[in-house]
């Protein structure tokens, strides 16, 4: 499992994810990447995922970018193309595994919060119940001034883990505008690390997370890593611009910048950036054949 929160506001959006993938309920990997930043022709979203984390051994956000590049969709139409891919990937796998993507969009200048997940709420004797589908719907509330404390509050994965108070924190941010974005950045940073302490729900959250901070007019976007247990050799975080892959070149940029200048490293860093601009168009979904169907596999064995 994990945790996600997103706070969509008329200001922007800001999300965090913390980075555990767990395999049975234990611990493997404390930096998975559970983030994504999508740019279409009608607006931005940040979209981050729980509950599998790595399936067939690809990482879910890998199988995410490879699903969208290649063609440049509205966010709608990504939105759409998303959930009937992973039906098409996962349905067949379930009712065993959840998963669910957390995603915070503006389109046309005003904010969304929208939810595809396999999650099915059921009424019964004992209250709502929730079971695991074999199909992906949408849910998508656009969110305004006068619903922001609880249509701009969106939190999946270990939600029994933020505590009252701190959700509390982020329905009265969600109706306010910070000082500054990082402020917002900081605080679902430190909602995240309380939760890892969680006495029954903390195992399946990391303490580290990445929080992504995007304005509504789309400019100056910026994403931080907080917390230790990071890296040194940093990982970028997957962007989808306009069906362009751009990944493969972000990570390039990180790679340069770690570079020592020598000039054998210059040719390898300028070999790899020309490979991934040859990538970025090109769709190369791991779990998918050329028909666009599914290849039979084993069960997945790993989750975040």
């Amino acid at each position: 499992m994990t945790l996600n929160i997103t706070l969509a506001t008329s200001r922007g959006i800001w999300q965090s994810s913390d980075h555990r993938l767990t395999v049975n309920g234990q611990p493997v990997d404390d930096y998975s990447i559970k983030h994504l930043s999508l740019t279409c022709q009608d607006g931005r979203a940040l979209i981050s995922y729980t509950g599998i984390g790595r399936v067939y051994d690809v990482d879910t956000s890998e199988w995410l970018r490879q699903v969208i590049r290649g063609v440049a969709h509205s966010i709608g139409e990504t939105l759409t193309l998303i959930r009937d891919e992973a039906t098409r990937t996962f349905g067949a796998i379930a009712p065993r595994n959840e998963l669910t993507f957390n995603i915070g969009a503006i389109i046309r200048g005003h904010p969304w919060t929208v939810i595809i997940t396999n999650l099915i709420i059921e009424s019964s004797k004992t209250g709502p119940r929730c079971k695991v589908g074999t199909r992906f719907e949408i849910a998508a509330l656009e969110v305004t001034d006068a619903n922001a404390g609880v249509a701009g509050v969106l939190i999946t994965g270990q939600r029994d883990a933020v505590s009252a108070k701190d959700l509390r924190l982020l329905k009265r941010a969600a109706q306010r505008k910070p000082r500054k974005p990082r402020e917002y950045e900081d605080l679902l940073a430190a909602v995240n690390s309380r939760a890892s302490k969680h006495g029954l729900y903390g195992k399946f959250i990391s303490s580290s997370s990445l929080t992504s901070y995007m304005p509504v007019d789309g400019e100056g976007m910026q994403t931080r890593k907080h917390g230790a247990g990071h890296p040194r050799e940093p990982k970028a975080v997957p962007i989808v611009f306009r069906g362009l892959d751009l990944t493969q070149l972000s990570q390039g940029t990180f790679d340069s910048l770690r570079t020592s200048g020598d000039a054998g490293e210059r040719r390898e860093i300028d070999r790899r950036f020309i490979e991934a601009l040859g990538s970025t168009l090109i769709p190369q979904n791991p779990l998918l054949n050329r028909d666009n169907l599914p290849i039979p596999r084993p069960k997945p064995r790993r989750h975040g």
